[in-house]
């Protein structure tokens, strides 16, 4: 990958307003974010050539494009997992970029989480897939380990143990995670003095420093010296609380 770095550029970023029910379809959020992305780079929606969302999106590109005035595409591919898959689109733009299959490529993310369907609930009554990822899951789920923050608690908490760790230090990667996240105008909710106390989500995942519950969440594009993108979610709502494993009990907001 000689040459990578540096080779392409965030150019823009767009994103929806901030609410806890957006009113519209997933599709219209994310023809909005994108479109603000696009103009926020200074180009046009004819010179996107490349597109990559998540493997969750409910929106085909196809779509998105079409309602955007985004033309053929040179590229296109999608990315795993939840939240931790967004350095991911970042990633497969840039390389597409790099190796010279598009030119400008938009990542984007819509979804009424809140208004909709909110990912990682955990829902007792949500039809069951049958999948590999299910199969691994049956070694959580019975245990009442059914949402990622209850999974990476337990990952939090072998770590702790490993190595010494403390709540505090936790608490404290999450206030300088979050420190932009009180500066955005329209943010519903701003971060907490400190971590200590709040209240546990699953093991010692705590919900520190709630800075932004939106429905607009920003993410980004991709071109050889410049990239566009987008994203939009709207917010869980702040303290309703469920049942998260043996006598854990955890808002739904984090």
């Amino acid at each position: 990958m000689s040459g990578f770095s540096g080779a392409t550029a965030i150019a823009g970023i767009g994103a929806t307003e901030f609410s806890k029910e957006s009113g519209r379809s997933e599709l219209q959020l994310a023809c909005e974010a994108v479109t603000a992305a696009i103009a926020d780079s200074g180009l046009r929606p004819s010179d996107v050539d490349g597109m990559v969302t998540f493997t969750a999106e409910t929106s085909a590109e196809i779509h998105v494009a079409r309602n955007v005035g985004i033309g053929d595409l040179s590229f296109f591919s999608r990315v795993p997992h939840g939240g931790g898959a967004a350095a991911g689109t970042v990633a497969h733009a840039a390389a597409a970029i790099h190796a010279g299959l598009a030119d400008v490529v938009v990542c984007w993310r819509a979804f009424n989480e809140r208004s909709g369907e909110r990912y990682g609930l955990g829902r007792a009554d949500r039809p069951m897939d049958t999948n590999a990822d299910r199969a691994a899951y049956a070694r959580m789920t019975p245990f009442g380990l059914s949402t990622p923050a209850q999974w990476v608690g337990m990952f939090a908490r072998r770590y702790m143990h490993e190595y010494g760790a403390t709540s505090e230090d936790f608490g404290r990667i999450s206030v300088i995670d979050r420190a932009r996240g009180d500066q955005p105008e329209g943010a519903l909710l701003r971060a907490a003095d400190h971590a200590r106390g709040a209240p546990g989500v699953a093991l010692d995942r705590r919900t520190v420093a709630p800075a932004r519950l939106l429905p607009g969440d920003r993410r980004r594009p991709g071109t050889r010296r410049r990239l566009g993108g987008a994203r939009s979610r709207p917010a869980a709502r702040p303290g309703a609380r469920r049942r998260c494993g043996p006598g854990v009990r955890a808002p739904t907001s984090t």
